[in-house]
């Protein structure tokens, strides 16, 4: 999440000054309150990538280095999948993580490099279903 954007702007100006040849942040959620706007226009940030989870206005034509991602196909496949009681991919991660977000879960780790998620059942008398998700898969 940026908000005033404030750490963003401080970390990608240390990132420059060790050596890096530009800065790219990437956030969920861009609130971009007060100043921020400013801030980022006065950065060395060569783009701020946020999604659409936040309105933002006339900020995106306020600063040209911002750039913003639709999820609503994400959210809208997660959510298709759930009602129709379909597995959720492991790849890509948005989906499974929107899915996650979505639906009441326990999860435990195992030994291996791998995580078990169990969705409680939506209603008495049915069962839960089982997800496992590699690590390595993605």
């Amino acid at each position: 999440m940026a908000d005033t954007c404030g750490t963003l702007v401080k970390a990608a100006a240390v990132l420059k000054e060790n050596g890096a040849k530009s800065v790219l942040a990437l956030v969920t959620h861009g609130i971009l309150s007060g100043n921020a706007i400013e801030t980022l226009n006065g950065s060395v940030l060569s783009a701020l990538v946020v999604t659409n989870t936040v309105p933002l206005g006339d900020k995106v034509e306020r600063c040209p280095k911002l750039r913003v991602i639709d999820i609503s196909p994400t959210i809208a496949e997660a959510i298709r999948r759930t009602h129709n009681g379909n597995s959720q991919p492991t790849c890509p991660r948005s989906i499974t993580a929107l899915y996650l977000i979505l639906t009441p879960r326990q999860a435990s780790r195992s030994r291996t490099s791998s995580t078990t998620l169990r969705s409680k059942p939506s209603r008495p008398g049915h069962g839960s279903r089982l997800f496992r998700l590699s690590k390595a898969a993605c």
